[in-house]
């Protein structure tokens, strides 16, 4: 893990490396003492992580033109600060954590880092990271030997923003196919898609301001899209179809913070089959620190104009993730879509039947 350490004080720096020797990990420590000094090391090397003194002169604040240096160049490294002026911070959301000096030790401070690093986030968004390196690949190989596809449709198409919109889909549609080679069992939080926008998807999930009970759009994404028509931006309907999300205290039980008992023979368990969505009228959404989760009931379905939704509604701010919704409403619309058939008397059948003797 290599470590930006922003510091004009001598004794920090030392008492910074002598931590790095005694956590035991593979940590190198990049000593900077100068915003200058600060933006050189970042060109050139990479960076993982990086501790910022505020103080480094006469002026005092000099600290927060590293973390902005950093913020201008777009580098995703996690930050925290060290310093004895925590005052003279400005706010940034980059910075994962201030500390004051003396209330807390370097090896607080580079344990906390190291956990962060061994989330793999610099791995993966870093400036050597996965993402970075198939974009590059996916520049090398597949649009540098489609330029001239792109370049013709720029000469038959004045509209360069569906140009963009389509590569940058092809971009993606690219690194989507990672997605399918991730074989390890995916966490709660990858069932969701955090958002920062205020519009409507689907999977869109809404909490009634009166009863508080959690709802999700159902409605298709086609239908959501505002398009304009005849000078008006407009959607596809008037009226969109939410189910309720019932908690799962409706089913009798009750979901503790900590595990309550094991559980031997998951197949045995009451909520086994609503759990893994093989019960016709529910599906199973799990749970987060900001949301409780639920079975979604298709039996709950209800309607409601736009303007009644963002009176009466709390949008949060994350809905279900594609690959997830994609099989909900499939299971939603199957539920619907079914016809089944007179029961037949297989006993007859079943009376008929001799074992297969092996030969």
């Amino acid at each position: 893990m290599n470590v930006l350490l922003v510091e004009d004080n001598l004794l920090d720096v030392e008492s910074c490396r002598e931590y790095a020797k005694l956590i035991g990990k593979d940590m190198e420590i990049i000593v900077v003492n100068s915003v200058e000094d600060a933006a050189a090391q970042l060109s050139k090397n990479d960076i993982d992580v990086a501790i910022i003194d505020i103080r480094l002169g006469t002026r005092g604040g000099e600290g927060n033109d590293v973390v902005k240096n950093m913020r201008d160049l777009a580098l995703r490294i996690p930050t925290v600060v060290h310093t004895g002026t925590p005052g003279l911070v400005e706010e940034d959301v980059s910075i994962l954590k201030i500390y004051t000096k003396g209330e807390v030790e370097y090896g607080d401070i580079l344990r906390y880092l190291y956990s962060v690093y061994e989330t793999g986030i610099t791995k993966i968004l870093g400036k050597k990271g996965f993402l970075e390196k198939e974009i590059n690949k996916f520049y090398r190989d597949v649009f540098l030997k489609q330029k001239d596809i792109w370049i013709k449709k720029v000469s038959e198409n004045s509209d360069s923003k569906m140009i963009r919109e389509s590569l940058l889909r092809v971009t993606l549609y690219h690194l989507e196919q990672y997605l399918e080679v991730l074989s390890n069992t995916p966490f709660y939080e990858e069932f969701y898609l955090y958002c920062a926008d205020s519009e409507y998807h689907t999977g869109s999930l809404l909490i009634d301001n009166k009863t508080k009970k959690s709802y999700i759009i159902m409605s298709p994404e086609c239908d959501l899209k505002i398009r304009e028509v005849k000078g008006k931006q407009k959607r596809n309907i008037e009226y969109i179809t939410m189910c309720e999300i019932d908690a799962i205290e409706s089913c009798g039980f009750i979901l503790r913070d900590n595990i309550v008992k094991d559980i031997s023979n998951l197949q045995n368990h009451p909520l086994f089959g609503k759990l893994t969505n093989t019960k016709g009228s529910c599906h199973w959404i799990p749970p987060i620190d900001e949301f409780d989760g639920g079975l979604i009931n298709f039996t709950k379905i209800i309607t409601r104009k736009e303007d009644d939704i963002r009176n009466s509604f709390k949008l949060e701010q994350f809905r279900i993730s594609l690959p997830y919704i994609k099989n909900i409403l499939a299971r939603f619309s199957a539920y619907y879509g079914r016809q089944g058939q007179p029961d037949l008397d297989i006993k007859p059948y079943l009376c008929r039947l001799d074992k297969l003797i092996q030969s």
